[in-house]
Parts: C-alpha cells; sequence; structure tokens
C-alpha cells in the first residue's frame, strides 16, 4: 500500500501541478497572461516579447470558448476589449498570427468585420451582446508623443484614445525563464 501511494505521488502529483508562472493561466500546453493595464497594440506586443511571450492566438473553438469564460468574468469588471495576436500590416486583408505567421483557419469576426481599412491592422476581441468576437482596429494611439528626459510616452486625456486596449499573452508551458511576473 505505501509503495502504491509512493508511487501514485511521484507519477500522479506533477501531472496536477500548474506549469505556469504565478500569475498565468493554464490552458492545454500553453500559459495565457491577461494584463492589468492598457496599451497601444504595438507596445502590448512588445511586453509579451518582454515576457518571452507573444500577444495570444485564438486560434480554435475550444480555446475561445476558454477565453469567453474568464472575458465574461472580467467583463462584469468594466475590462471588454482586449488586444490578440494577428495583423494584416504586412498584407493588407490577410490577417496572420504572430505566434507561427499562418493564416488564421478559425475566426470569430464580428459582423461588418474586419471592415477593410487600411488604418485598422490589429485584432482586437470584443463583447457584442452576449459573444466574444473580433475586430479590426488602429494598432497604435492616436495620442501624441512627446520626448521628456529621454522617456518616450503618450499623451491622453479620459477615455484612453482608440487603439489602448488591455491585452492577452500567450507562451508555451515552460518557456518563461525569465522570474516572475508582475501586473
Amino acid at each position: 500500500m505505501v509503495l502504491r501511494l509512493g508511487l501514485l505521488l511521484c507519477v500522479g502529483l506533477p501531472l496536477v501541478l500548474a506549469t505556469c508562472q504565478i500569475g498565468w493561466t493554464e490552458y492545454k500546453e500553453d500559459c495565457i497572461w491577461f494584463s492589468q493595464g492598457k496599451k497601444s497594440w504595438n507596445d502590448a506586443e512588445a511586453d509579451c516579447r518582454s515576457k518571452t511571450a507573444w500577444l495570444l492566438s485564438d486560434d480554435s473553438q475550444d480555446k475561445h470558448d476558454f477565453l469567453a469564460t474568464i472575458l465574461n468574468v472580467l467583463r462584469g469588471r468594466g475590462i471588454a476589449e482586449w488586444f490578440i495576436g494577428a495583423t494584416d500590416y504586412t498584407f493588407e486583408g490577410s490577417f496572420r498570427w504572430l505566434e507561427t505567421g499562418g493564416p488564421l483557419t478559425f475566426t470569430k469576426w464580428a459582423p461588418g468585420q474586419p471592415n477593410g481599412t487600411t488604418v485598422e491592422n490589429c485584432l482586437t476581441l470584443k463583447w457584442v451582446d452576449r459573444e466574444l468576437l473580433w475586430e479590426d482596429e488602429k494598432c497604435s494611439s492616436r495620442g501624441k508623443r512627446a520626448n521628456n528626459n529621454n522617456h518616450t510616452h503618450v499623451h491622453h486625456t479620459h477615455p484612453p484614445p482608440m487603439g489602448m486596449y488591455y491585452y492577452i499573452c500567450e507562451t508555451r508551458n515552460g518557456d518563461h525563464n525569465s522570474g516572475p511576473v508582475f501586473g
């Protein structure tokens, strides 16, 4: 009996322990991180890269349903728009995932989206009534950039300018080697 229990603990326990860092949630072989602040798509992608990650690929119905469950809770707190990792910046009208460079084979476009404008090249998740859908948006804010003491930042008033959203990063389990992730 003791041998069986020891074997169960040695073999079974690692299977139930989370492999993502604190602050990340596990989805299959991936770790997903939800930002606590808003950035432009370009700045969000840079922040994800600094975490050894990329902006999330919403590339299957199963993953989309997982995201919808979590984002529905956050929507109750007024957080309803998220940048994710696809763009048509390189080839207008041909959105591709940052993670793989591949085309979008699974889609959740809102009605009338993508709308074909050349200034909206980055993918967002947004609630449309009771559905979590995709829209293309501006990749950067329309705020005026200023350079003070060699620190570049965007000046804005409330509400933040278009192009500033929460964002979701993704990485593979075990790809984090940079220490804990904070907000």
